[in-house]
């Protein structure tokens, strides 16, 4: 996440020790030996969103590497069973019982590893292939040996178990168990973590997003250059990337500090005045993805779907500034993040139908400290390889990397079935326009930014 000031800073510091320490929200322990495993509200969904598309990868994460030298399977083999039995939500397998997924604790699966003699254009179709998460393991990893010293390796995981922070984990875990080292271990599980949100300060989150979302009005889509399918939940994903000029991105951290704002503020400041000029439309819901692990230092190294979307709402009006604009979604974002415990889908129950059309947001702003992900294994040479993303289930996703410091730039995951590339590629380009107008007078209108 991007540096503060410093009153921003002691205010999110504020609101994360009441989370920590208030009546509202007790850290999170360990459950009692002999538990039973606790599904979140988003595991659920996604058991149910897998379930009715079987031969969908909408729900997966990959990574892959290139592996040139002398690499030792039988050793990664072991490493990767070894993380397996590190992270319980790795082993669970979910059997449908009166229309319910009931979790079902095993040990390491041989499943989970499948290693074969295979040739580069395999690699695609590994990425693609979906999970059956009554069957078999939520990671997979799978070593394609494309010469006696050259292999592909590529790991899996379905988001019902795992978010992006998490590959970082896994990755990380592989890397010490291939080299002998003790994987670190965090006291949670991700079931502890589930059963202490399921219990945290429930009422009166909700009680909360029911004022903030009031007379929300209907999630207004980005103009297509096709119509939306009836009824599809995801489609076929197209990637863009860009990176902001070096002058705009220090510009835009010099503004945050004036601000007392924060870089990623600015950004969405900047979508949502996008996306009102774009479709006419003055209140703004938007994604705005966090990691989930911001309450307590012990979620780091969990693995699991922590991290969660806060439905962003944004209101325009008549001559707001740049200034205005700011913290308008700064002030909203703080309070959002203090009840970021209630989960996306609770949020959707509480909008009109016509809003959510099984999306509440049709733009989404992903900025999460992730931990890098780097495979280290002695005696290799690695080479990360990218794993295309196939499907996506958010029209416009905006991942930003370098919010901390350094080159800024962006990864536009996009509904190829809606949009066609150059839309997205002018989207982009509106978007830094107008983030430089925000930066050159935050005082000005905000109808008046980026237009010349």
């Amino acid at each position: 996440m991007a540096k503060m000031a410093s009153t921003a800073t002691d205010a999110l510091k504020v609101l994360l020790e009441r989370a920590r320490q208030g009546t509202r929200a007790t850290r999170p322990g360990p459950a009692p030996a002999g538990g039973s495993v606790v599904l979140s509200t988003a595991q659920r969904r996604l058991w149910q969103l897998q379930r009715d598309a079987p031969d969908s990868a909408a729900y997966t994460l990959a990574v892959a590497w290139r592996l040139q030298g002398p690499l030792d399977p039988d050793q990664l083999r072991a490493a990767v069973l070894k993380v397996i039995e590190t992270h319980d939500v790795l082993r669970t397998r979910y059997v449908e019982v009166d229309g319910e997924p009931v979790p079902k604790l095993g040990g390491p699966d041989e499943a989970a590893w499948s290693p074969r003699p295979a040739t580069y254009a395999e690699l695609a179709a590994e990425v693609a292939r979906p999970f059956d998460l009554t069957t078999e393991p939520a990671l997979r990893a799978t070593l394609l040996r494309v010469a006696d010293d050259a292999h592909l390796l590529v790991l899996r995981a379905h988001q019902i178990a795992a978010d992006t922070w998490s590959i970082g984990v896994l990755v990380a875990d592989l890397a010490a168990a291939y080299a002998g080292r003790p994987i670190a271990r965090s006291p949670l599980r991700f079931t502890d973590v589930a059963r202490w949100r399921a219990g945290v300060g429930a009422s009166e989150d909700l009680d909360y997003w029911r004022a903030r979302l009031a007379g929300a009005c209907a999630a207004a889509e980005l103009p297509p250059d096709r119509h939306r399918t009836p009824g599809a939940e995801v489609g076929t994903a197209g990637t863009y990337r860009f990176a902001f000029e070096p002058g705009l991105t220090s510009a835009l951290r010099q503004l945050a500090a004036a601000e007392d704002t924060t870089t990623c503020s600015c950004l969405l400041a900047g979508l949502a005045a996008l996306h009102a000029r774009c479709t006419g439309e003055d209140d703004v819901l938007m994604g705005s993805r966090i990691s989930g692990r911001e309450s307590a230092a012990e979620l780091a190294t969990v693995v699991g779907p922590l991290a969660s979307t806060l439905l962003l709402r944004t209101t325009l009006t008549p001559g707001m500034t740049g200034r205005e604009l700011l913290r308008e979604v700064r002030g909203g974002r703080l309070g959002d993040m203090e009840h970021a415990s209630t989960s996306l889908e609770r949020l959707a129950g509480l909008l009109p139908d016509q809003v959510c059309g099984g999306r509440p947001y049709r733009l989404q702003l992903v900025a999460t400290d992730v931990p890098g992900v780097v495979l280290d294994l002695p005696g290799v040479e690695v080479t990360e390889l990218p794993a295309r993303v196939t499907t996506t289930a958010v029209d416009v996703s905006v991942s930003v990397d370098g919010l901390d410091g350094g080159p800024m730039t962006a990864t536009v995951t996009y509904d190829a079935d809606l949009f066609d590339e150059r839309r997205i590629e002018l989207f982009t380009l509106q978007l830094q326009r107008l983030l430089a107008g925000l930066v050159a007078d935050p005082g000005a209108e905000v109808e008046a930014l980026g237009r010349d």
